[in-house]
């Protein structure tokens, strides 16, 4: 009897300690990216143009999918999958290039390793309205270039006809001028740096 009830009262201070450090304890444990398996498919399927993203690997893609979901609410940190450096290097370029119209990260962000979890930490130019104000004047800008598109143009016509409308919209500057190197700098403001 003395020994179950010394064995219940283990058994609760083990519950409780857990209870109170569950956060610690969950981060030890590994989170299951397989449901994200479907998104990858849903991409491959829809044959979406994301020509970097097709070149990364299972878990570069699950990362580059998190972060896209997220990254326009500007959250802290992003729980991503465990990548090695270059593999996260790789992904963070994929996701910035397919994705000019992402204006508020900036060009350096890192991932934190905490337990048995990573996570994506980006870094911001501006704040979440601005970000969006900025997004929205970009797609009315392109809209506005594709508007006057030739429809029943072959190809060399309609690339040389996107080439116009950019540098026509355009001037390049050659002193740091707080202009960068970003779409809605380009097509919205009109400068960009050589």
């Amino acid at each position: 009897m003395k020994k179950a009830s010394i064995l219940c009262i283990a058994v609760l201070l083990i519950c409780l300690a857990a209870i109170f450090n569950f956060d610690r304890i969950q981060m030890w444990i590994p989170t299951d990216f397989s449901a994200t398996e479907a998104e990858i498919e849903a991409h491959t399927a829809q044959q979406e143009v994301r020509y970097y993203y097709d070149s990364l690997s299972r878990d570069g893609k699950v990362a580059y999918n998190h972060i896209l979901a997220q990254i326009r609410t500007h959250p802290e940190e992003i729980e991503i999958p465990p990548l090695k450096e270059e593999d996260f290097h790789q992904m963070f370029q994929a996701l910035s290039y397919d994705n000019p119209d992402l204006l508020c990260m900036q060009n350096e962000s890192q991932i934190v390793t905490r337990g048995a979890k990573a996570f994506f930490v980006p870094q911001y130019v501006c704040d979440v309205q601005t970000c969006n104000e900025h997004t929205d004047a970009l797609h009315a800008a392109v809209q506005d270039i594709l508007r006057a598109l030739p429809a029943t143009a072959d190809t060399f016509t309609l690339e040389l006809y996107l080439h116009d409308a950019v540098c026509a919209r355009m001037a390049y500057e050659t002193q740091d001028s707080g202009v960068g190197y970003n779409a809605y700098d380009a097509l919205v403001l009109g400068k960009s740096l050589v």
